[in-house]
């Protein structure tokens, strides 16, 4: 009797410790796993998106060490970090020398469990979806504060290992102040355009030195310059105001034979590091505005948004017939060179504007047939059917509201087949006359700088 009294004792104290256990271990939380961060373009205020797994409701996560409040746990697979959270932890101005620490940490009941990754800006890249990263500084509200950004920035980059171009484009004079001079005169900058509006100025700095400085001789001076400096070719040309309303639109920076800036209106910069052997930087100084605006322009985005110029400039005109119509939208990263290159192919209505914008163009041996644009709002339409030498061709491109409503369809169909890749963004055929068939369809997203180029 005794022994079956210590037996149901020993399986009730076992029932129980095994209960309790179960109950305290899984009080316990687990370890966040960290699979990807996918740092999505920041400068232009996006999301850091961190993916993995057991991300809790009540997870803390900190940032270069720094805790952060405001990010937004989607799911316990995803977390976002907004812009807002991200940029007053780095510094005004970088270089791509510097580290992101991102820590993931589950708390419990008695235990916390945490998980955390590294990774440089922005050539290390974490997860191989993930884009470049770069930080561009919040805009401050006073003119003074933005020009000591703009001042610190100068003299960042006044350093014996880099090549930086600068051009002037449309005008700089306007509200260039002593204070920004004198970090040109420290970069050995004796020629800025101060006191002359609208005039055109290009200078480069290689190791220190001032190897070319040039300012326009009148408003209607346009400066170009190509050269070759530790094998790295330049090509750059700087036009003003009234030069530009006069037609010669033509401000640029190219580093072997690579855009690297759009020309927008201020100073334009671009260094490149002689060490690391490219190009590291590209930003915005905009003097010709009462406000002013530092801008900094995403590496990658650049180098990809010429992925779609160079592909329609070596596209064959003869005996080609080219379609092209906007899927969801590509209006967000369509720039000014893409624009530029619609205008050298006779195409005057771009897919610019209000997101969600629908747009086709139809061409046919180098001559536009057909170009729509949609109204800039969520229910837009555009369709177009002709025949082109006996081949009936059709484009129509619509929003998603559109679609949802079942309105109308993206699609692009010859002799009624449909030929479309249907992901964001321009979708391009292209139908050869001679041989009577398809001989490419691609999409170039100009929404995202992620997956930006896809063949059908």
């Amino acid at each position: 009797m005794i022994n079956m009294k210590k037996a149901l004792y020993i399986i009730v104290f076992t029932v129980v410790v095994f209960f309790v256990g179960a109950i305290y271990f899984g009080s316990l939380p687990n370890q966040p796993r960290i699979v990807g961060v996918y740092p999505q373009i920041v400068n232009h205020g996006e999301d850091i998106v961190i993916t993995g797994a057991d991300f809790y409701d009540d997870m803390v996560l900190y940032l270069n060490g720094a805790e952060l409040s405001g990010f937004l746990r989607l799911s316990d697979t995803e977390v976002h970090i907004p812009f807002e959270e991200v940029a007053p932890i780095f510094p005004r101005h970088f270089l791509p020398d510097a580290t992101v620490n991102i820590t993931v940490v589950n708390p419990g009941w008695r235990s916390v469990y945490s998980n955390e990754i590294s990774f440089a800006l922005p050539g290390e890249v974490f997860s191989a979806r993930a884009s470049a990263l770069f930080i561009e500084p919040s805009q401050p509200e006073e003119a003074d504060e933005l020009v000591e950004v703009i001042v610190d920035y100068l003299q960042l980059i006044n350093a014996d290992n880099l090549t930086t171009v600068i051009i002037a484009s449309r005008d700089v004079s306007r509200y260039l102040c002593s204070a920004i001079i004198s970090r040109f005169e420290e970069l050995g900058l004796t020629q800025t355009p101060e006191g002359l509006p609208r005039h055109a100025y290009a200078a480069i700095i290689s190791g220190g030195e001032v190897v070319f400085e040039q300012v326009g001789s009148d408003n209607l001076d346009i400066i170009t310059h190509n050269t070759t400096i530790n094998d790295m070719e330049i090509s750059l040309a700087s036009a003003g105001r009234d030069a530009i309303d006069a037609g010669y639109d033509i401000n640029r920076i190219m580093i072997n034979g690579r855009h690297y800036t759009t020309g927008t209106r201020g100073f334009n910069i671009v260094v490149f590091d002689n060490d690391q052997g490219h190009v590291v930087d590209s930003v915005n100084i905009d003097t010709g505005h009462g406000n002013r605006r530092f801008r900094r322009y995403h590496l990658m985005h650049l180098g990809r948004t010429n992925d779609l110029v160079d592909y329609l400039q070596n596209l064959p005109t003869e005996n080609t017939i080219t379609l092209m119509v906007a899927h969801t939208d590509t209006s967000r990263r369509f720039n000014v060179l893409m624009e530029r290159q619609f205008l050298d192919m006779g195409i005057t209505t771009t897919p610019t504007g209000s997101n969600n914008r629908s747009y086709a163009a139809i061409i046919s041996d180098g001559e536009v047939v057909f170009q729509g644009r949609g109204r800039g709002n969520s229910r837009s339409l555009i369709a177009h059917e002709t025949v082109i030498d006996g081949v009936t061709v059709a484009v129509s491109s619509s929003t998603q509201a559109i679609r949802d409503g079942n309105l109308g369809e993206t699609y692009i169909t010859i002799n009624g087949v449909q030929y479309a890749v249907l992901r964001r963004g321009l979708n391009i055929v292209v139908f050869d006359k001679i041989l009577g068939e398809v001989v490419d369809s691609v999409s170039f997203d100009t929404n995202s700088g992620l997956d930006f180029f896809r063949r059908g």
